[in-house]
C-alpha cells in the first residue's frame, strides 16, 4: 500500500466523510451496502428522486438503519463520493509513489481521469454536469471543497513540471496544462459514453489518448 503524508492526508479526509470502513464486522459490512445501494440509485434516478427509504430497501436494511450511519440524505450523498473516491485512490495508488517516475505517475493519473466513468460513476455524474448533485456539492463544507481542489493542482503541476524535465516550463505554462487536465476529468463521461457506442473498448481508447495528452504535457514550449 503506497503511503506518504499527502496520501494518507487525503484519505483522512475521505474516511471522515464515510465513517468506519474497517474490518470485516456486521456494522463495516451494512455501512458498505448502503452506500454501494445509494450509488446505484442515486446514478441510476437522480438524487431528488431517490429517497432514503428506498436505499435501505436496497440495502436490506430499516430505514433508521440508515439514519443511525447517516444523518441526512445530503451526508448519505457526500459519504457515497468519498467512498468512490477512497477506491480510485486504492486502484491508482501509484500517483502517490514518491519512488516512480513523474510521468508515469502523470500517466497514472490521465487515465484514471478519462475511465472515471467505469470507476467512478457517481462522480463521474457530478463531473459530466448533473444539475441536481451540483447544487448539493454547492453547499458542501467549503474548507473541504477548496482544500481538495488546491492539493490536486498542486499536485499536478508538480507531476507536470518533472515529467517534462530536462526541459523548464514556464510557471504560466504549467497552469495552462493543468487547466487542460481539468478539462480531461470532465470529458471522462463522454469518452465512456462514444466508446460504448462506437468502440473501440474504453479502457483502450482512453490508453491511446493518455499518451497522446502525455506528450503534449511534457513537451517543451516552442518558440518563434
Amino acid at each position: 500500500m503506497v503511503s506518504g503524508p499527502q496520501h494518507d492526508e487525503v484519505v483522512a479526509k475521505l474516511e471522515a466523510l464515510i465513517g468506519d470502513l474497517h474490518g470485516d464486522v456486521p456494522q463495516v459490512r451494512k455501512r458498505r451496502q448502503i452506500l454501494r445501494a445509494a450509488t446505484e440509485l442515486f446514478v441510476a434516478q437522480g438524487y431528488r428522486k431517490t429517497s432514503v427509504a428506498e436505499v435501505a430497501t436496497a440495502s436490506g436494511v430499516a430505514k433508521g438503519t440508515v439514519y443511525l450511519y447517516y444523518k441526512t440524505k445530503t451526508d448519505l450523498l457526500f459519504a457515497a463520493v468519498a467512498m468512490e473516491k477512497l477506491e480510485f485512490l486504492g486502484r491508482f495508488a501509484t500517483l502517490f509513489d514518491n519512488d516512480l517516475p513523474a510521468r508515469t505517475r502523470l500517466q497514472t493519473w490521465i487515465f484514471g481521469a478519462l475511465t472515471i466513468a467505469s470507476i467512478a460513476p457517481l462522480s463521474a455524474r457530478l463531473l459530466s454536469g448533473d444539475r441536481e448533485l451540483a447544487a448539493v456539492f454547492a453547499d458542501a463544507p467549503a474548507a473541504f471543497l477548496e482544500s481538495q481542489h488546491a492539493e490536486g493542482e498542486t499536485m499536478l503541476a508538480e507531476l507536470v513540471t518533472e515529467a517534462a524535465a530536462p526541459h523548464e516550463l514556464p510557471r504560466a505554462v504549467i497552469a495552462a496544462r493543468v487547466r487542460a487536465l481539468s478539462v480531461t476529468l470532465m470529458s471522462g463521461p463522454q469518452l465512456h459514453a462514444m466508446a460504448a457506442i462506437r468502440g473501440p473498448a474504453p479502457d483502450t481508447l482512453a490508453q491511446e489518448l493518455t499518451e497522446l495528452l502525455l506528450d503534449g504535457l511534457t513537451a517543451p514550449v516552442r518558440t518563434p
